[in-house]
């Protein structure tokens, strides 16, 4: 009983002893986390209230930019001292505002942005299309916070557009360049000039064919070309009454579209050629002669003499047959030969007759059943249709056994409905693409010019629109056109297409001059040949081609010194007497 109450008594005094150092800390630490929850809660209310109010006040402040940003000009929304890609204005950049003791800052930034529907980089004239505006405010303080608000403004137009671009008040010119298919036509020339100076202005390039260019308040000449296609351009009042395509004019703030249309180039190659040429058979008996028969006669150093060295007391030969293809007349036969003393030598023209080869008769060639032994002998009387082709007979003899004829060489001219080329021609042509109308109501017509042939008789017209075009002559040069070939016209090109035209020209007076080796009879190329007439102003130089030819027209009737030179050879001068188709041959010696 005694320890049992020892016991109890211990255990009240224990009790009365109070908390242990562990109890209070856990204690303490207890009511420490109940405590700061309470006042995490308290804090976190206060933040949220602070950042709630913060936020509204930044939010109005914000509201009110943007708004003021959208009240603004397209011109004057920008922050200022920007550069690009930030858009320059009236804005400031960085300003503050304090509500309620707490400042804010406000940020404005209004940057160009890119539109990609209507190209990007160089497939649009400006890739300033629009502005993207956006406005921070932002405060700092025990809850610091910001907002962020944003804004596309766009331009009006076009003009506001490029006006971004180019600092230039001004309108715009919208330029599209296209096909005959309304197909654009992919990086066209395009070119604005000031029709008062005709300086350039503007150019551009673009990949898809359209450009708009920003220009000061007048009117413009505009250019577009292409390599390998044909051009087009506007025009003034000034130059057609009634244009087509008018020279555009740009008003401040207005944009105005224009459209020009250009195609593949064709080209026209154009020969002026005489109604007819001039051709000839020739042998010089050099080389390869060309007889058909002979008897008692030889070749001896280029030479047709009697068969010796006894010479036979008479012989003859005759050439191979000459029938021209494209015989029109037959002109002259011209031979060279010499006949010593006791000697005789004579010509005559044969035909065939549908069984042998005989004689021209007399009715149609005067005195051929006797001879002819003084060249040229003419032969225009034989006509072509019953003479289609002829051979010519050369007949020796001699009373000295010791002495022989020779011929030296022999030659046949004729016509041929071959032309010659017709150096120097003038002549016109037209197409039939008009751009407007004159102040009577005709047409002006796109291509309408005045050209005249190279010395070779040949021009080249290029760069031209496919088209129908029409030749002519003017009176006033002395040539008249009697054909064209092709015959008909209008002669139809097609866009990057090539047409080959002969103009067929005839002169009232003319002279066709062949020049010729004097022992060969073969032509002489390149032979500078030289015609003048002092009377009337006229000295002019021309080249003989590849036959030896070349063709005086138009002239006048009369006298004319004639000279012929030519590497090689020695020279010639004389005088020709012209009235009408004149011909001239003019045989020169190559110089050993």
């Amino acid at each position: 009983m005694i320890k049992k109450a020892n016991k109890n008594r211990k255990q009240i005094n224990y009790y009365k002893q109070g908390f242990t150092l562990v109890e209070v800390l856990v204690g303490v630490s207890l009511l420490v986390i109940v405590f700061a929850g309470i006042f995490g809660a308290y804090r976190l209310g206060m933040k949220v209230v602070g950042l709630s109010k913060n936020k509204i006040t930044a939010t109005a402040l914000a509201n009110a930019q943007i708004e003021k940003i959208r009240n603004l000009s397209y011109e004057s929304v920008g922050t200022k001292n920007a550069t690009l890609p930030l858009a320059l204005g009236a804005l400031d950049h960085n300003s503050t505002a304090t509500v309620g003791n707490v400042t804010f800052e406000v940020v404005t930034e209004v940057r160009f942005s890119a539109d990609p529907a209507d190209g990007i980089g160089l497939a649009d004239s400006c890739d300033l299309d629009y502005k993207k505006a956006s406005v921070t405010v932002s405060w700092g303080g025990t809850f610091p916070g910001n907002v962020f608000f944003s804004t596309n403004i766009s331009p009006k137009n076009q003009v506001q557009e490029l006006q971004s671009c180019q600092s230039q008040p001004g309108g715009v010119l919208s330029v599209t360049v296209f096909d005959a298919a309304g197909i654009m036509i992919p990086s066209p020339n395009i070119k604005i000039y000031d029709p008062t100076n005709h300086g350039l202005v503007a150019s551009a390039t673009p990949t898809d064919g359209k450009y708009s260019f920003l220009l000061a308040p007048q009117a413009y000449r505009v250019e577009v070309s292409k390599t390998g296609y044909s051009g087009a351009r506007t025009y003034s009042t000034d130059e057609v009454a009634v244009p087509d395509s008018a020279d555009p004019t740009v008003l401040e703030g207005d944009q105005v579209p224009i459209s020009l249309s250009i195609a593949l180039a064709a080209s026209i190659s154009v020969d002026g050629v005489s109604p007819n040429g001039q051709d000839n058979f020739a042998d010089s008996f050099d080389e390869s002669p060309q007889i058909s028969g002979s008897d008692s006669i030889q070749l001896l150093e280029g030479d047709i003499l009697l068969s010796g060295p006894v010479y036979s007391s008479g012989g003859w030969l005759i050439s191979s047959a000459i029938a021209p293809s494209d015989l029109v007349a037959w002109n002259e036969l011209r031979f060279d030969d010499s006949r010593p003393a006791a000697t005789d030598l004579f010509y005559q023209i044969l035909y065939y007759d549908g069984a042998n080869w005989v004689l021209v008769p007399d009715s149609d060639l005067g005195g051929n059943s006797t001879g002819f032994r003084t060249s040229p002998v003419n032969l225009a009387g034989l006509d072509g249709g019953d003479y289609a082709q002829i051979k010519i007979k050369g007949n020796l003899s001699t009373n000295d056994s010791n002495s022989s004829p020779r011929i030296h060489s022999w030659q046949v001219v004729w016509t041929t409905d071959s032309g010659v080329p017709v150096p120097g021609a003038a002549f016109y042509a037209q197409g039939t693409k008009s751009v407007g109308e004159d102040d009577l109501g005709q047409k002006v017509y796109k291509y309408s010019q005045n050209l005249v042939l190279d010395g070779s008789g040949h021009l080249d017209i290029i760069g031209v629109d496919g088209d129908a075009y029409q030749f002519s002559v003017s009176p006033s040069s002395g040539l008249s056109l009697i054909g064209t070939d092709p015959a008909v016209q209008p002669i139809n090109v097609a866009p990057g297409g090539t047409a080959q035209v002969k103009l067929f020209l005839r002169a009232q007076n003319s002279l066709l001059v062949t020049v010729q080796n004097d022992v060969t009879l073969g032509p002489v190329f390149s032979a500078a040949v030289r015609l003048v007439n002092s009377g009337s102003g006229y000295d002019k130089t021309q080249y003989t081609d590849q036959k030896g030819q070349t063709y005086f027209a138009p002239l006048s009737n009369g006298t004319y010194d004639l000279s012929v030179s030519a590497p090689g050879f020695s020279g010639y001068s004389g005088t020709v007497t012209v009235s009408g188709s004149s011909v001239e041959i003019i045989n020169i010696h190559q110089n050993e």
